[in-house]
């Protein structure tokens, strides 16, 4: 069901496994919320609550400034501290794939996406 994310760079792929990672090795507490967080906003074909649940933890741990937007220093602040090395414009090239409103952020229902592609 889960698969890698690849992007048009063939270089860059990250596996659902290590955004879960990620999300769970640096950072505890709860984002601040402006409405309550309900994961059945986000269940979709292929992605139950407790995927949900897994999901907004990676997400609030990349969202450092928990607007609950994320951008793509944070994303890529994120992968810099677990051990990726990537590159500014290989964030930037992410963005404009996931990005897709074009508002310049990834919100969460963007981010359920990246997380569910194959």
């Amino acid at each position: 069901m889960y698969g890698k994310l690849n992007t048009t760079n063939p270089n860059m792929s990250f596996s659902v496994g290590d955004m879960n990672k990620i999300g769970t090795s640096f950072r505890g507490g709860e984002a601040a919320q402006a409405q309550p967080f309900n994961p059945k906003d986000y269940v979709m074909a292929g992605v139950n609550e407790r995927d949900v649940l897994i999901y907004k933890e990676t997400f609030d741990t990349f969202d450092v400034d928990d607007n609950n937007l994320l951008t793509p220093m944070e994303i890529r602040n994120s992968l810099i501290k677990v051990g990726y090395n990537i590159k500014k414009n290989q964030i930037y090239q992410l963005f404009s794939e996931l990005d897709e409103d074009e508002s310049g952020y990834v919100d969460f229902y963007e981010f359920v996406k990246l997380m569910t592609q194959q």
